[in-house]
């Protein structure tokens, strides 16, 4: 009976190494899954990193040549073109104004006036008009990047292009009202990311950091605040 009893126990003892050696094994190949998923994900985020810094800096790129335009439309027209169009018509078209400021010492023959003395001297600035100069010869040069500046670049159409608006900011200076003009051109982070990772790009929309382009938008300029600079930091700017 003992011995019976002893040969029943032994294939247990084995049994028990076996599943030990089994969970182990499981163990060892979980770990090494977390770990390779881990690695993945990071190499899938230098590689998202990579992709949307170079795209971002190509967006920004062609949003400070439309400031560059819409600044020159505001200065002679008092005004943000509020289309593609008239902004590239104005460009071809039209021109700026080129002048120099001279600060100068002139008599003062008001208060010799009312003083009566003479020599009396008074600070002025004088304006004087140099020349006119085509804007795009001022802005541009030859080149005519000017003509596709609204298309977004990387967008999954060719013909995608930044979402243009225009307003006038109501503001009160002394016991007066003026409106001021604004405008604002954007484009989704997802227009321009279309073909990345959904959730790399999901994140991209959320971040908030002084080294990033902050919301699911780049953006310049405001309808609603009297600005003409962009939501991006300076690191993205190409010198």
């Amino acid at each position: 009976m003992k011995k019976l009893i002893l040969l029943l126990f032994i294939p247990l003892v084995f049994a028990c190494g076996n599943n030990s050696n089994k969970e182990e094994e499981k163990k060892i190949s979980t770990t090494n899954e977390v770990i390779e998923g881990n690695e993945k994900y990071y190499v899938d985020e230098i590689k998202f990193d990579n992709v949307k810094n170079a795209r971002f800096q190509e967006v920004i790129k062609k949003l400070e040549d439309i400031r560059m335009a819409q600044l020159a439309h505001e200065t002679v027209t008092d005004s943000f073109a509020n289309d593609w169009d008239k902004l590239v018509r104005f460009i071809e078209t039209d021109s700026l104004t080129i002048t120099e400021k001279i600060d100068m010492r002139i008599p003062d023959k008001q208060s010799d006036r009312l003083y009566g003395m003479s020599g009396l001297m008074k600070d002025t600035v004088i304006i004087k008009f140099l020349r006119n100069v085509s804007v795009r010869d001022s802005l541009f040069g030859s080149d005519e990047r000017y003509k596709r500046m609204m298309y977004v670049p990387f967008a999954q159409s060719k013909d995608e292009k930044f979402k243009l608006e225009t307003n006038f900011i109501e503001r009160e200076v002394g016991s007066n009202i003026t409106y001021l003009p604004a405008f604002e051109v954007s484009v989704e982070k997802s227009i321009v990311l279309f073909d990345q990772p959904e959730n790399l790009v999901k994140k991209e929309n959320e971040i908030l950091s002084v080294d990033g382009v902050n919301g699911p938008t780049i953006k310049l300029g405001s309808l609603n605040e009297p600005k003409t600079d962009g939501n991006w930091p300076k690191n993205y700017i190409k010198k």
